[in-house]
């Protein structure tokens, strides 16, 4: 029982009321002590968070300034490639700018030596007109001792004002002649440019017409049996050689029928490299005969068939098969039998 006592008793201590008063003005000095340490160290850490919020904005302003420059660095490299790049530009142009230069200082001089020609050639009693190199100064101090000697002399101030308009229309009408000047000339360029294209391609052109006009010739007559025929054709002296051949035979030893053949191949070859809203044949097929015939008339048909929007007539004394054509929708008109036949 007595240590069941002893553990359930509270613990006393053996002090006296002076020395736990004494013990407490102590603890109340460390507690005080203590306090006045936590609250220097606390104003220290919030210093230390001011300084570190001023270190990062002052990192922030940096990184900002850094970027800043950055793009200004970019932007500058990037003047410094264009002005680079044009000046290259310039450079490969001076040559051409050279070159243009003493055109134009060549113009100048032929020009001017037209003008000295005029200036000869005109009358005495004509005035020529003078250009002047002197500044705008110069000219406004001479105006302004005509403007003196007109007061002086009590000019009147509607003459001045007529001098002054006459001298701003001459210089309007200088200035409209210079710039119609320069019109023609660039007109005349380009007049020029498109005169050496044309020239150019005219040439081209007659070649490839040339080519197609041989190539549809042979094939014609090819199909009538004809061989070693071409056609040549110069065009700068205006000349145009045919040569036909059949089983060796010279044009010279044919007969009417092959000469009208030849020649209805060579109009229809011709036709596919021209455009003729009319296209009239006459007596093309009076030698041929009867096989020849048809087989021409045979071939214009379907000649005006890939051709339609020219118009095709044909005269001939022969008889035509009108049910046969008019099958084809081809018109056919009979001339009336001349009163001489009949007799």
């Amino acid at each position: 029982r007595l240590d069941r006592l002893n553990s359930t008793m509270p613990t006393a201590y053996d002090y006296s009321l002076d020395e736990l008063q004494q013990k407490l003005k102590e603890c109340d000095v460390v507690h005080h002590a203590a306090t006045k340490n936590f609250e220097e160290a606390k104003e220290k850490m919030e210093l230390e968070h001011q300084r570190l919020e001023d270190v990062k904005r002052n990192l922030e302003n940096i990184e900002k300034k850094f970027d800043l420059k950055t793009n200004e660095s970019a932007i500058l490299t990037e003047k410094i490639n264009n002005e680079i790049a044009e000046r290259q530009q310039i450079q490969q142009q001076i040559p051409k700018f050279t070159k243009k230069c003493s055109q134009l200082d060549e113009d100048i001089a032929k020009y001017q030596e037209q003008l000295n020609e005029l200036n000869k050639n005109k009358p005495k009693k004509l005035k020529t007109s003078k250009t002047t190199d002197r500044s705008v100064r110069d000219i406004q101090q001479e105006l302004d001792v005509i403007n003196h000697f007109l007061i002086s002399n009590e000019d009147t101030i509607e003459k001045r004002q007529q001098i002054i308009d006459e001298f701003r229309a001459k210089r309007l009408a200088a200035q409209e002649f210079k710039k119609v000047y320069e019109r023609c000339f660039r007109q005349v360029q380009s007049l020029e440019k498109f005169v050496n294209k044309r020239k150019e391609r005219f040439g081209q052109i007659t070649d490839e017409h040339q080519y197609l006009l041989r190539h549809k010739f042979k094939d014609l007559m090819e199909k009538y049996r004809f061989d070693d025929c071409d056609i040549k054709i110069n065009h700068k002296k205006e000349e145009l050689e045919i040569s036909i051949k059949k089983n060796k035979r010279s044009a010279s030893s044919f007969s009417g029928g092959e000469r009208s053949i030849s020649t209805f191949c060579f109009l229809i070859a011709l036709w596919g490299s021209i455009y003729q809203p009319f296209r009239l044949l006459d007596e093309i097929d009076i030698y041929m005969d009867n096989e020849k015939r048809n087989s021409c008339l045979e071939h214009l048909y379907e000649n005006t068939q890939y051709y339609s929007s020219s118009q095709h007539v044909i005269f001939t004394p022969q008889a035509i098969d009108s049910a046969l054509w008019k099958r084809l929708n081809v018109p056919i008109f009979c001339m009336p039998t001349p009163k001489r036949s009949l007799e």
